[in-house]
């Protein structure tokens, strides 16, 4: 028996006109080909059956929710953003030092709590942590220097209305 020519099927060259073809075992595909019957890797299929570009048929009717991101942190190739809070946090917690203290580090304390908050709660997508951080430390700070500013103040105004008092 011969081996039939290149992308020829056994048993369809070589056998008379008359005589039935005779069933053999069939040859593997060669190397990188896709195995009988099959469209090639990455190929969808026949129009109406399931490819590699439609879902199978009623997948999608089965009511099943998407799936969804564990909360590992942002997906590759993913750039997290800067929270806004944090941003205005810092700058109102800076801003106090010049301007409406008691207003400013207020604002700047709440701001840095409120994105503390959403950053750790976003899993990597928000950063800014640190700023907001600095930001409470620095709106903390601010009102202690205030309000010891305002008990120096107080002291002083007290002590020289003792001394005027003692002085008659």
């Amino acid at each position: 028996m011969s081996v039939p020519p290149y992308g020829q099927a056994p048993g369809t060259g070589d056998q008379p006109e008359g005589q039935p073809v005779q069933p053999g075992p069939q040859p593997p595909p060669a190397y990188g080909q896709p195995p009988y019957g099959q469209p090639p890797y990455g190929q969808p299929g026949a129009p109406g059956e399931p490819g590699a570009y439609e879902q199978p048929p009623g997948y999608a009717e089965q009511g099943y929710p998407p799936p969804q991101q564990q909360g590992y942190g942002p997906p590759y190739g993913f750039q997290p953003q800067t929270e806004q809070k944090a941003i205005w946090a810092l700058v109102a917690a800076l801003a106090g030092y010049v301007a409406c203290p008691i207003v400013l580090h207020v604002v700047g304390w709440v701001l840095a709590n409120q994105a503390l908050r959403d950053i750790r709660a976003s899993g990597g997508a928000l950063t800014g942590e640190g700023m907001a951080q600095a930001a409470r430390v620095l709106a903390i700070i601010g009102l202690v220097v205030f309000a010891l500013i305002i008990a120096g103040v107080i002291v002083v105004v007290v002590l020289a209305g003792l001394a005027s008092v003692s002085s008659y």
